[in-house]
């Protein structure tokens, strides 16, 4: 089998969920700051109560953490770099890693508004999901490869989570139907 591959990259991207990550930790630092300060400084008056503003800071600190926590993670998975062959599709992220996912290996691919979705198993066996976003330049030939692949390894591919085996096309493209009734028969 012939290990040619297409690469398909934005720079952009990774540039972009970078300082989103650095915006992330700036701004978590100041808040987590902010309130261990606060803390402290209740005590010092006397209209409030120490014991109960040290609990209300320490739960906002705990939630701002995993708001970060979640943002950092969203942004180091997005993928910048997408190389595309017959065997595999392979995603850096933002974060370094490479991830691979042998088509064999692909359970569904789908196709949405605001991007790609490869669900699969990497491998190491792990599940995984490889998300390209629709923003990526050429994300249209990067689309219409994958769905071919997709297809030729017989892996189930989705439109908005709709596989497409039960999509209804004269329903979406009523004009469809039209075109095929006003072309002349040749047979």
């Amino acid at each position: 089998m012939s290990t040619w591959s297409q690469v398909f990259d934005d720079d952009r991207v990774l540039e972009e969920a970078r300082g989103k990550a650095r915006r992330c930790v700036v701004v978590f630092a100041l808040v987590a700051g902010a309130l261990v300060s606060a803390a402290p400084l209740a005590a010092l008056w006397e209209i409030t109560d120490a014991a109960s503003v040290a609990i209300f800071c320490g739960t906002l600190l705990a939630l701002c953490a995993a708001v970060a926590m979640v943002t950092l993670a969203r942004e180091y998975r997005r993928l910048w770099r997408i190389e595309l062959s017959v065997r595999r599709f392979v995603g850096h992220d933002a974060a370094g890693r490479r991830r691979v996912v042998a088509w064999a290996k692909v359970v569904r691919l789908d196709v949405l508004d605001d991007g790609l979705v490869v669900t699969g198993r990497d491998e190491a066996g792990h599940g995984t999901q490889l998300t390209v976003s629709a923003r990526m330049p050429n994300y249209t030939a990067l689309a219409h490869r994958a769905v071919e692949y997709a297809e030729a390894h017989g892996r189930m591919i989705c439109i908005d989570g709709t596989p497409v085996s039960d999509l209804d096309l004269v329903a979406l493209f009523p004009t469809l139907c039209e075109t095929i009734k006003r072309a002349p028969s040749r047979l």
